[in-house]
This record gives C-alpha cells, structure tokens and sequence, in this order.
C-alpha cells in the first residue's frame, strides 16, 4: 500500500455526521503529523447515547423525536465499512487554543471538545468530504492506519466517477 492515504475508524452515528460533511472536527486523544487522504471507517460498535445528542440528530435525523425511532434508525448504520474520503488538513490541541482559557467554548464549536478521554482533545481538522456511493468492507484498527491495497484501490474507484483521487 502507499503511504499517501490513512484510515481512521469512528463510532457511529459520528461517522456518519462526518460523511455528511456537517462534522469536521474529530476528538481524539492522540494526535498525528500525517496530513492528507483520510478513509472514514465505520467502528462494528455504536455509541447509542449519540441520538441523545442534538448535533446528531439535526445532520442525521431531522424532525425525528420519537426514541424508538432514532435507535432503530442507529442500528440500520452499517460497521465496519469505509464509507467516506475526507483530507485531514490540521490537528491541534484544545489547550493551545486561546479561546479555551477564556469564557466557555471551543474553537472548533459545535463538534469540538475541550477533553478527551480525561486529556485535552486533539482536533483532528477535516476537509474536502465526499462521501460513497457504496461503503467498502473492511478491517479497522485502533488510531490511524493504514489501509491494505485492495480496500484502497476500492475506494478510488468508488470516487472515480466523482472526483479524482
């Protein structure tokens, strides 16, 4: 595989608000120097408090209220399938932004997070999604990755006909 393109696997529903291209901003609790093409895979697990969150709802659900509703609408996400490119174009840390030390908010508002797993976030800056026709099965890992030829070579030419890689 070349080393032009990494993956990063998201819980849903927050995959998908970032294949929507409403969710820009990532959290981790890690940061990378990598820069560039960025595959957006989707975890095998969900985070079922996420359709408690208004962020999700009004990029995914609109107009949906009823509970039921929403967690079946959650479970029909699918996992472990690459469903969107984005470009990863910067990472910075909560903490050295400016605005953080003063009245509340972020600068990454309204998806960005000042902690992370009991540290300031990292913000991993996204651009430039597009999202798949169809989502590419594959394999996830644990922070960004490395996609194996195969699922890379599947993904391009999913965006073939869109965009060039």
């Amino acid at each position: 595989m070349t080393a032009d393109v990494r993956a990063i696997t998201v819980r849903e529903p927050w995959a998908s608000c970032i294949a929507s291209g409403v969710k820009l901003i990532e959290n981790r609790g890690a940061g990378t120097n990598y820069r560039g093409k960025l595959l957006i895979h989707t975890s095998q697990q969900t985070d079922n408090t996420a359709v408690h969150d208004g962020r999700v709802r009004a990029a995914l659900w609109p107009g949906v209220t009823d509970v039921v509703q929403l967690y079946s609408a959650l479970n029909g996400l699918d996992g472990g399938v690459v469903i969107a490119v984005a470009e990863l174009v910067d990472v910075h840390t909560a903490e050295d932004i400016p605005t953080l030390t003063g009245p509340p908010g972020t600068c990454c508002e309204p998806w960005g997070e000042r902690v992370h797993n009991g540290r300031y976030a990292k913000h991993l800056v996204l651009a430039n999604v597009r999202r798949l026709r169809h989502p590419v099965p594959a394999r996830g890992a644990l922070g960004l990755w490395t996609p194996p030829a195969d699922i890379a070579g599947q993904v391009r030419q999913e965006l073939a006909e869109a965009a060039p890689w």
